[in-house]
C-alpha cells in the first residue's frame, strides 16, 4: 500500500473509533484493545517461555480464527468478492501497525496465496524472538475463508523469515 493511501486508511480507522458507554474502544462494531507493541511482544515471549509446547497451538489458532472471521465478515458486510475481503484484511493489518503486507500472488479459485511481510512488528529483538508463525496460520485462515475452499481442502503453508519480516506461501497440498 502506498504511503498516501496508508495514511488515508489510518485516518479512516481513527475517525471511526468510538468509546461505548462501558468505556470500551469500538471500531466498526468490533471491540478493540489499543496496546503498545512491546506489551504484545512481552505476552508472546512469556507464553512461549512458560508454555512452549502449547505456544504454537495457541498462536496458530488465534491467527487462523482472526483472519478467517475478518475475511468472512468483511465479505458479508461489504458484499464484495473473496479477493477483495482478503486484500482488505492484509491492508487493514498493515494500517494497524503489524508491518506492510504485500501480495505477490493470489489465485483465489485455486487456493493459492503468496504474501511478503516487511517492516514487521514481530521481528526478533533482544530476548523477543520472532513470532511470525501467527501470520502463517492467519494466511491459511484467509484462504479457508474463500467460498470454494472447504474443510476437505488440505492446505500447505510455508514461511521463510527475512531480515525485516517473512514470506508466506499457502497452496493446496
Amino acid at each position: 500500500m502506498e504511503p498516501d493511501n496508508q495514511a488515508k486508511a489510518f485516518e479512516e480507522i481513527r475517525s471511526s473509533l468510538q468509546i461505548n458507554p462501558e468505556g470500551r474502544l469500538i471500531l466498526k462494531g468490533q471491540e478493540m484493545v489499543l496496546l503498545p507493541r512491546h506489551f504484545f511482544r512481552y505476552i508472546l515471549r512469556e507464553v512461549h517461555d512458560r508454555a512452549p509446547n502449547a505456544f504454537e497451538d495457541i498462536y496458530h489458532k488465534a491467527g487462523f480464527d482472526g483472519a478467517f472471521k475478518f475475511c468472512t465478515r468483511y465479505r458479508e458486510i461489504h458484499k464484495c468478492t473473496p479477493r477483495d475481503a482478503v486484500q482488505a484484511y492484509l491492508a487493514e493489518m498493515s494500517v494497524r501497525g503489524w508491518g506492510a503486507f504485500n501480495i505477490e500472488q493470489f489465485i483465489p479459485e485455486k487456493g493459492i496465496l503468496h504474501v511478503v511481510l516487511t517492516a514487521s512488528a514481530l521481528v526478533p529483538d533482544g530476548d523477543l524472538p520472532s513470532r511470525h508463525l501467527i501470520w502463517k496460520e492467519a494466511m491459511i485462515g484467509a484462504v479457508y475463508s474463500l467460498p470454494n475452499i472447504t474443510e476437505r481442502t488440505a492446505l500447505a503453508a510455508t514461511m521463510e523469515e527475512t531480515a525485516d519480516g517473512c514470506r508466506i506461501s499457502v497452496r493446496p497440498e
